[in-house]
């Protein structure tokens, strides 16, 4: 399964994770961590949004510009980008 970086960092267990810009990530977003180094790196693959090692060789996602998303308050979680509502499942 493919995994690619996206430009997210935590430093040390306890601590916000932050874009490589130094902005704080929104709490809407869940980072499971799956790396016992002080240091994490966010990937996204098809288990979702998660902690790694900084360490290792993966692609990265490319920059784009931002798009809007309305988050939605359904059960499963959804948010709505243009004319299109995508479901939040778990794997």
């Amino acid at each position: 399964m493919d995994a690619f970086h996206v430009g997210l960092k935590q430093d040390g267990f306890k601590s916000e994770w932050k874009w490589l810009d130094g902005t704080t990530l929104d709490r809407i977003f869940l980072v499971q961590r799956y790396t016992r180094s002080f240091q994490a790196c966010g990937r996204v693959s098809g288990l979702g949004l998660l902690g790694g090692a900084c360490t290792e060789a993966l692609r990265w996602v490319c920059k784009q510009s931002a798009a809007t998303v309305q988050w939605l308050q359904y059960s499963p979680p959804a948010f709505l980008w243009g004319n299109t509502t995508y479901s939040c499942v778990r794997p």
